[in-house]
């Protein structure tokens, strides 16, 4: 199973799940089925939209690397 059908199996059983590394988590939209990579930095007051794209590798990148490592 990979993520997308993660995502999609948790919607269908109206479950709401999200993938979580440190301070990003990833979720997925019910409505145009893309994923979508958040970040609350540290002492910071807002949430930031990292990524949110179809593509699930691109996703998991976003989720798993450091912005500055680009």
């Amino acid at each position: 199973m990979n993520i997308t059908e993660l995502f999609i199996k948790s919607n269908e059983e109206d479950i709401d799940i999200r993938i979580t590394c440190g301070n990003r988590w990833m979720v997925m939209d019910d409505t145009t089925h893309e994923l979508i990579v958040y970040e609350k930095r540290y002492y910071q007051r807002n949430t930031y939209l990292i990524c949110q794209t179809q593509d699930e590798d691109l996703a998991y990148k976003f989720l798993t690397t450091n912005l500055t490592n680009f």
